[in-house]
């Protein structure tokens, strides 16, 4: 059986073509490419995030105030 062999840059099927590297877009370019958004649509996203943040610290502000009442009751009931 004859051993598998990969193409080289010198085999034959490869002769005659040249490689070239993809060049580097200019900023503007990219930025031309590049999906617009609007500044209401980030407004709108940073607003509901916003909002969402604020509700979660509320939670974490309730559960640290129950927990701390729960602990105050626990040292209570030891110290008697």
């Amino acid at each position: 059986m004859a051993p598998v062999t990969t193409p080289t840059p010198s085999s034959s099927a490869s002769k005659g073509k040249t490689v070239t590297p993809p060049q580097p877009k200019s900023l503007d370019e990219e930025m031309k490419n590049a999906e617009s958004s609007s500044d209401e649509d980030d407004n709108a996203e940073l607003t509901r995030q916003l909002k969402r943040a604020n509700k979660d610290i509320a939670k974490m502000q309730t559960m640290f105030n129950e927990n701390a009442a729960a602990m105050e009751e626990l040292d209570r009931k030891s110290v008697v």
